[in-house]
């Protein structure tokens, strides 16, 4: 009694018989998901380099985040509420790329009276002439030189009806307003009012560094007044609008001067944040649009009014752009390559097709139906797929990795390799192409499976002739032009 033939070794016998045409089957059934593969992972390798040299080119301040909340009661538990909302939106989405802030309050411009009239003046001094605002910039003093006296305390002497508080101004300012150390300067929200808080200059100050990230963009921003503006066509000086007189104190100072003199008193608070750009290079590009955009809603939820500004999402945005634009002739590049590999996978399987006539005969002559033959054409098709498959993605990030030594990307990457990573759409995508290439494969196996003994006999003794293009092996000389 002869031994039953299971599907599974039945299988295996075919590809022992066949594996000449079936190694050509296998590295098509390679070739095209590996190219799958490659496709959306070499993509998001590019991108990532993209934006990589996009980080690079972002330089201080450029690279910072800016938070803006506007007119805020000036009170201690106002502003610590505000601190404390923005340490939630940065913990539950930024604090990886977080490095660090320093806080800016800028009040509202109060009229001033000054100790002496500038030489550049000229018009009536009354009180209110000149105005002036109050400044805190945190961590100051570790930043600053002082030319002449000290740093200015935090404690306020006096009452409610006349504080008074410590200030220190920057030499520009001491220039321009013939300031001097022990001046005091007298302000009030306008010039009739009956309360005023007075600031004593205990220091004149500039800075240690200016070209430290403290400082960013420059300190002239923060220390100095603004620019003379003019009221009427020419150069004349006395068209000119003089600034106000930038006077900085400490947080707690004028919080307990103005803010308690003032009880309606208000105060905009900018957040300089740094960001580390070697942990935001970890993320990818929609990760970073992702988090600077949830950032950006949660600290406008938890401070209504308040907005963010960063040159970071402007050069995201735009390489974002750039990349959409380049990425779709690349995919369709890649899409047009998998089909012309498939496609000869399927010219391959339709000639093994033919040449497997004869057993096709055997098997129906000894009672096997149309279903058992689509069944052992799918098993073995799904060997060689499944391996293919297994295969691609390593494949894949290997051809991808070494893509970064070509010449055209040499410079880019400095002669190392592309960031590839394995990512469950280069899985999806090698699988997906593992199917079509089994439906490929079976395709011609169903065609060919419905003739019988007497059409195989047929056509053994009537034999086709073989066509022009398969007698002078002009197929052989396309497939390997096409390759």
């Amino acid at each position: 009694m002869e031994p039953s033939v299971t599907s599974t070794s039945l299988v295996f016998r075919r590809l022992r018989a066949d594996w000449r045409a079936l190694a050509g089957v296998f590295f098509g059934v390679l070739a095209a998901a590996t190219i799958a593969a490659t496709a959306p992972m070499y993509v998001s390798a590019l991108e990532r380099l993209g934006l990589n040299l996009v980080l690079d080119q972002l330089v201080r301040p450029r690279s910072n985040i800016n938070a803006f909340a506007f007119n805020l009661h000036l009170t201690h538990e106002r502003l610590a509420e505000t601190d404390d909302a923005l340490d939630k939106a940065i913990e539950a989405h930024i604090a990886p790329i977080y490095d660090g802030r320093q806080r800016y309050l800028l009040t509202d411009e109060y009229s001033a009276v000054l100790p002496r009239v500038p030489g550049w003046f000229f018009g009536n001094v009354t009180p209110g002439t000149f105005s002036a605002y109050y400044r805190s910039l945190s961590d100051i003093e570790h930043h600053v030189t002082f030319v002449d006296g000290r740093m200015a305390g935090s404690g306020v002497q006096g009452d409610a009806g006349a504080p008074r508080v410590e200030a220190i101004v920057s030499a520009e300012t001491a220039d321009l307003f013939q300031l001097r150390v022990g001046d005091v300067v007298s302000t009030a929200p306008e010039p009739g009012y009956s309360v005023w808080v007075t600031a004593e200059i205990v220091g004149i100050v500039v800075p240690t560094d200016p070209d430290e990230d403290y400082w960013d963009p420059h300190p002239s921003l923060f220390l100095d007044p603004a620019p003379f503006e003019s009221e009427a066509p020419g150069d004349d000086f006395e068209s000119q609008q003089h600034p106000p007189v930038p006077i900085f104190v400490t947080q707690d100072a004028m919080v307990d001067s103005l803010g308690s003199a003032y009880p309606t008193s208000l105060v905009n608070s900018i957040w300089i944040m740094l960001v580390e750009k070697d942990a935001l290079k970890a993320w990818g590009l929609r990760e970073v649009r992702r988090r600077m955009d949830d950032f950006e809603t949660e600290f406008s939820r938890l401070i209504p009014g308040s907005e963010v500004a960063a040159a970071l999402n402007r050069a995201v945005d735009q390489f974002a752009g750039k990349v959409f634009f380049s990425r779709v002739p690349l995919l369709l590049l890649l899409s047009i390559t998998v089909v012309t590999v498939l496609f000869y996978v399927a010219v391959i399987s339709s000639h093994l097709v033919q040449s497997r006539s004869g057993d096709v005969a055997m098997l129906r002559s000894r009672g096997m139906a149309t279903l058992g033959m689509v069944r052992l054409s799918v098993y073995e098709a799904l060997t060689m797929s499944a391996v293919a498959v297994a295969l691609a993605p390593l494949a894949a990030f290997a051809v991808v990795a070494l893509a970064g030594l070509l010449p055209y990307l040499r410079d880019v990457t400095g002669g190392g390799l592309l960031p590839a990573s394995l990512s469950p759409i280069v899985l999806a995508a090698s699988l997906s192409t593992g199917v079509v290439a089994v439906a490929v494969i079976v395709l011609p196996s169903v065609l060919g499976s419905r003739g019988g003994l007497l059409a195989q006999k047929l056509q053994s003794g009537r034999p086709p002739d073989a066509p022009f293009f398969q007698r002078y092996y002009v197929d052989v000389a396309l497939v390997v032009l096409g390759g």
